[in-house]
């Protein structure tokens, strides 16, 4: 009783002190007799006896104030009671300053409670409303709102703006009956800031903008019946968002644009909507979305049984529940990585196998209609479910190992495993076997891994039926009890990885720690740094049965291999500390048994004796292998050493001399090498010692140059060396192909490798021999061939057998008068002129004297054109074609047509025309002349109105003495142009050059436009060349001549043709063409094309310069056809040839200028224009030439052409 009352006091007095802390400052305790009054809440409240009411210590769920030192606090619990309609206001709590929270259930929440002050320390607002709430923007911000309402008839849009600073946002609702009037609430994102949340949950009939908008934590949406479907594409504005659900029960079209356009985000989008049957397989692969839930779709949202979606290949975890998809096919899902179809009356067969390309680790199919077996390959998955299927057979042990199940008054605690295969017929469900493939065979430590976050030691460990995701988090090393780690799955079933935080009071990682599973199962003991296998005893029993006692041994059978005598010991179970096997065919009376014990690549070794307790005594600290040099008698500790090794512990070698020295020298048992008598060598003696000669300076054996027999005392030199010592040099002289030293023809001096010829023999081995007189062959007219002993001259060139005889040839001539009188011959002719005779037209030429390169003699009288024939050294030269008597006085052609048109220079034999006439024989009135056209391929075009004419050199030709061809060189097309110049006078000159390869022969062209009367002087020839006239330059040097007897001529081609798009046609004159030639003293000389009376004119100069002289050159017509003319010049033998032919068009005397027509305008004058190669080399003289034709052609040109125009009126 005195107890009792002891404790009543002890209540009273605690009461009473408490009541005391709570009491509040009059102010709040006013605030709250009021508000307890105004709410209906007071009559919840007795008084005291002087009438106080403690609200703090007697609150009711309606009115309840948390109290702390006189002052409501955290929170404010407020709820009208009955019938009570008062409206709190934020003003209602101005009175209570320091509380942190409201939370009011109210049957309406006007606009008021918004606007209206509040307490500066309210940051949560938690309003349950019974009907509606009037939102309206706070007067301040809120860290937490909470509204949670009954019904919400009145449209009302809620604006983000009014919220931004709050961190959780909620608007949900408490009534179980939703219409699609009867919560009619929408939402606008004005933000003009970012807004951050952690919490987003609203009820809606639209999904907002989430522009500036960043949540951490889950967004939930409850959407309305008659939501606002567009409002899907708000979804692709949640670039901040990390997880959206989305609740709604009426039935919608699926999302597909909404979806596809979320890329930027890899959103994780949970949907709980049903869906409207598609039409179509929708396509929404292009989506950015890492995880999708589509959870209740409803049996309508299939395509004909088929699942309706093609999904992105991007996409880590999908759910699909509660639709219908009439066939299971993973094919489709193989590249998610969480795949969940639950809930779909889905049938068919599971896969026999798991396929391994499949990227699914984690697998759901719960409550389908699935049949067939569960493959051991299921066990690759990380977590695998398929309960309430059709499924039959065995489960594996990677799943039944984890199976729940009671041992004793103990309850095996990984729960969830068997309920994952529940609802199927599998034959092992309700009584799993007993877990024995479930073990760990090694551990590895991988060190330390740093990250931004954590410093961790980091293990992984290996085995079998590890398990799966269900048992992460479930077991931590608990021995060391201060190195707790912590193992997760890496790969199921497989490897687990573990890792423990680095901290300074952390010991060093230790060599033996624990795994454990939960009971029944293992804990395993195991080491990251294994030792061999420890063994402290062995028990034999039975004869055939045998324990191993010791650590460091293993889980997994697979890796313990036991030799007992050389027969294997059938091993029957394993633990860290204990193995257990079988052995036969051992013979029991045998005694210390040699035994090795390996556990993955660590061996140990021991001797055991049967049917006996072996208690191991080691011979060595680790491996009792004697250091590899024999083996331990475990019963004693002592090394049984092998036949190389002796000592305590095997270390010292032992080896048997080879034949025991042969009594010829003393053994090392040790080294087993044999130290032989002075007389004697090799390995076992045997062989007699004999010293070869050496160098009496060095000591050298062999004088370093050769290897010493030293069981014959003889030196064998090397290459270089010879004699008994090898003290002198050997050098091999060089020898022939049939190995004859110095080819048989000198001596050998094999001390310096230098042979001595013959006095007739060259060449280091002797194998040239010497031409003869002259070794040089008179280089360079030739060379020695050192084979024969022959000088092979010059091809064409010299002769003889000392190449001093050369094959002579004339290249000019200055012929005599028809009287007769001295002549000169210029050329090659050596310096040997044996029987030097010359004949011209038969008739000798009588010799006055003769050099290397001329030859004068007394020429007999004659004319015109004569063979000549050199005779020297028994060659002969012969030509037809050089040799012209001098013309004091030639005729000019048609006399130059009368006194009228010109007058002859009987000097030359050309016409020298009178103003207005011009021609070969001043036969052709002057009129303005044709276009002058030249190509990169060395042809000129002249042209006049529509008729054109074409010279063309092509090609050049060796001729033999009888005028055979001997080799052609096509010209065309082969020139090379140069850049035009401008001469003195004015004219255009182009230049084109090409080069004969297989001759070494250049050939240098000119061609001269001569605009205006010009006088030339060309190889002691003075003439003039009529304006409008082209002259041409040939220059060829260097023609490499197969015979001193050939020539070679150059071909020209004269062709006509007429101009198809020219304006300038006239169709009057005569449409025949005439071609004709003028030979003059046995040589063509000119040339005319006639046609529509234009006249080609062309002049071939019958002069030549060769090698720098004046010389006779005969032209030859080669071919003649309807329209062109083929003729050829015939150069001498020269180095340096040039030629100086030219070339016009005239108009005939009968050119009719119209055909009968009165008009005075004469269409057919044409200006001279040249037209150069257009490429871009020439694209600067180009320029040059458009300005000089502009100022000196085309300006001076018209008032020429206005002048004839004035006459002809």
């Amino acid at each position: 009783m005195k107890l009792i009352l002891i404790l009543f006091f002890i209540f009273f007095i605690s009461q009473r002190l408490f009541v005391k802390s709570v009491d509040l400052t009059t102010g709040e305790y006013d605030c709250l007799l009021q508000m307890a009054n105004n709410t209906g809440n007071l009559s919840f409240f007795t008084p005291n006896g002087t009438g106080y009411y403690n609200f703090c210590i007697f609150s009711v769920s309606t009115f309840k104030p948390y109290c702390d030192k006189g002052s409501v606090t955290s929170y404010m619990q407020i709820s009208p009671y009955g019938n009570n309609n008062y409206n709190l206001t934020g003003s209602d709590f101005l009175c209570l300053p320091k509380v942190g929270a409201v939370f009011l259930t109210a049957k309406t929440i006007v606009s008021q409670f918004f606007t209206s002050q509040w307490p500066v320390k309210v940051s949560d607002i938690r309003i349950s409303s019974n009907s509606d709430i009037q939102f309206a923007k706070p007067s301040r911000s809120f860290r937490i709102i909470q509204l949670t309402i009954y019904t919400q008839p009145q449209p009302t849009i809620v604006y983000f703006s009014w919220f931004i600073n709050s961190t959780q946002f909620t608007i949900e609702t408490t009534s179980p009956f939703i219409t699609n009037t009867s919560h009619l609430i929408y939402y606008e994102n004005d933000l003009q800031n970012p807004w951050i949340l952690f919490l987003f949950r609203i009820v809606s009939m639209n999904i907002p903008s989430f522009e500036k908008i960043t949540i951490g934590g889950l967004v939930t949406i409850n959407l309305n019946p008659g939501f606002n479907k567009t409002s899907f594409l708000n979804l692709k504005t949640a670039k901040n968002i990390s997880t959206i659900e989305l609740n709604s029960k009426e039935i919608s079209p699926f999302p597909e644009k909404a979806i596809s356009e979320i890329v930027l985000n890899p959103l994780t989008l949970n949907i709980n909507i049903p869906f409207e049957t598609p039409i179509y397989l929708i396509d929404i692969s292009s989506t950015g979305v890492k995880s999708l839930t589509l959870h209740g779709v409803g049996r309508l949202f299939t395509l004909n049984g088929l699942f309706p979606l093609k999904l992105p290949l991007s996409l880590d975890q999908f759910t699909f529940s509660f639709g219908y998809i009439e066939t299971l096919d993973l094919i489709q899902f193989r590249n998610i990585t969480s795949l969940a179809l639950t809930n779909n009356l889905m049938t068919g067969v599971l896969p026999k196998q798991w396929d391994s390309d499949y990227q699914i680790v984690s697998l759901d199919l719960t409550n389908n209609s699935l049949t067939g077996t569960i493959d051991q390959s299921y066990c690759n998955l990380l977590d695998f479910r398929a309960p309430y299927n059709l499924l039959t057979g065995e489960i594996p042990s990677c799943f039944t190992c984890f199976f729940d199940r009671t041992i004793g008054e103990d309850y095996f605690y990984v729960k969830g495993v068997q309920e994952s295969f529940a609802g199927n017929n599998f034959t092992n469900f309700d009584n799993p076997p007993p877990c024995t493939t479930l073990f760990i065979s090694k551990v590895v430590y991988d060190g330390i891994n740093s990250t931004e976050w954590s410093t961790r030691h980091i293990f992984h460990a290996y085995g079998n039926d590890l398990g799966g995701g269900f048992v992460n988090g479930y077991f931590y090393t608990q021995i060391p009890e201060n190195f707790r780690i912590l193992w997760e799955v890496e790969v199921p079933n497989k490897v687990l990885i573990g890792w423990v935080d680095v901290t300074e009071d952390l010991p060093e990682v230790p060599r033996v720690f624990t795994i454990p599973y939960p009971y029944p199962l293992p804990t395993f003991w195991l080491s990251w740094d294994p030792l061999i296998p420890q063994i402290e005893n062995v028990t034999w029993s039975n004869d055939t049965n045998l324990y191993f006692y010791g650590s460091f041994f293993s889980y997994d059978k697979s890796i313990i291999e036991i030799e007992i005598g050389g027969e294997k010991c059938i091993i029957s179970s394993v633990t860290f500390f204990e193995i257990n096997c079988t052995v036969l065919n051992v013979p029991l009376n045998t005694i210390d048994i040699l035994t090795y014990i390996t556990v993955g690549d660590l061996t140990n070794q021991i001797t055991l004796t049967p049917n006996h307790l072996n208690i191991i005594y080691n011979c060595t600290e680790n491996y009792n292998d004697c250091n590899g040099n024999g083996y331990c008698r475990t019963s004693d500790s002592t090394c049984i050493c092998d036949s190389k090794h002796q000592g305590l512990y095997c270390t010292i070698n032992y080896q048997q001399c080879p034949n025991d020295c042969s009594g010829f020298g003393s053994c090392n048992n040790i080294t087993g090498i044999c130290t032989c008598f002075p007389s004697h060598q090799s390995s076992d003696c045997s062989l007699p010692f004999k010293q070869c000669p050496m160098d009496a300076s060095s000591g050298t054996l062999c004088s370093g140059f050769g290897s010493c027999n030293n069981q014959t005392g003889i030196c064998t030199c090397d290459s270089n060396h010879q004699s008994s010592d090898c003290s002198l040099p050997f050098k091999q002289c060089p020898m022939d192909a049939d190995g004859i030293l110095c080819s048989g023809y000198g001596l050998c001096g094999n001390q310096t490798g230098v042979c001595t010829c013959l006095a007739n023999r060259v060449f280091n081995d002797c194998s040239g021999i010497k031409c003869s007189p002259n070794d040089d062959c008179n280089l360079p007219n030739g060379v020695c061939d050192y084979k024969i002993g022959e000088c092979k001259c010059l091809d064409g060139k010299w002769s003889g057998n000392d190449c001093m005889i050369p094959f002579h040839y004339v290249s000019s001539i200055i012929p005599s008068s028809s009287e007769g009188g001295e002549a000169t011959f210029f050329g090659f002719f050596g310096n040997v002129h044996t029987n030097l005779s010359i004949t011209i037209g038969g008739i000798d030429c009588k010799i006055i004297n003769y050099s290397s390169d001329s030859i004068n003699c007394s020429a007999p009288a004659g004319t015109g054109k004569k063979s000549i024939t050199i005779i020297q050294n028994n060659i002969t030269f012969i030509s037809d074609t050089l040799y012209q008597y001098q013309i004091t006085n030639k005729p000019c052609p048609n006399d130059c047509t009368g006194i009228r048109n010109g007058k002859c220079n009987s000097l030359n034999g050309y016409c020298e025309c009178n103003e207005n006439w011009k021609g070969i024989d001043c036969g052709f009135p002057v009129f303005p002349n044709g276009n002058n056209n030249n190509n990169n391929n060395g042809s000129v075009a002249i042209s006049n109105q529509q008729i054109s004419y074409e010279i063309s050199i092509v090609s050049l030709v060796e001729q033999d003495i009888n005028g055979l061809e001997i080799y052609s060189y096509s010209l065309l097309n082969k020139w090379n142009s140069l850049l035009p110049i401008i001469n003195n006078q004015g004219n255009n000159i182009y230049q084109f050059n090409q080069t004969i390869i297989d001759k070494n022969c250049t050939i240098k062209y000119t061609i001269e436009e001569v605009l205006n009367k010009k006088n030339y002087s060309f190889a002691d020839l003075e003439f003039s060349v009529d304006s409008g006239s082209i002259k041409m330059n040939v220059t060829i040097e260097n023609y490499q001549y197969s015979s001193n007897l050939n020539n070679i001529q150059l071909r020209f081609k004269s062709s006509i043709g007429v101009l198809k798009n020219t304006k300038d046609i006239n169709e009057c004159n005569d449409d025949n063409v005439e071609i004709d030639t003028i030979d003059r003293n046995g040589s063509l000389e000119f040339i005319l094309i006639k046609k529509q009376a234009k006249v080609l004119n062309g002049r071939f100069i019958d002069r030549i310069l060769s090698d720098g002289r004046s010389t006779y050159m005969s032209t030859t017509l080669i071919s003649k056809m309807n329209d062109s003319i083929l003729i050829g010049m015939n150069f001498p033998h020269c180095k340096t040839c040039i030629i100086d032919p030219d070339f016009s068009v005239l108009i005939s005397p009968d050119f009719k200028i119209s055909c009968g027509d009165k008009s005075k305008k004469n269409n057919w004058l044409i200006p001279i224009v040249v037209i150069i190669p257009t490429f871009v080399l020439f694209l600067i003289a180009g320029l040059i030439y458009l300005y000089y034709r502009k100022v000196k052609i085309e300006r001076p040109l018209k008032t020429k052409l206005k002048s004839i125009s004035m006459k002809n009126k």
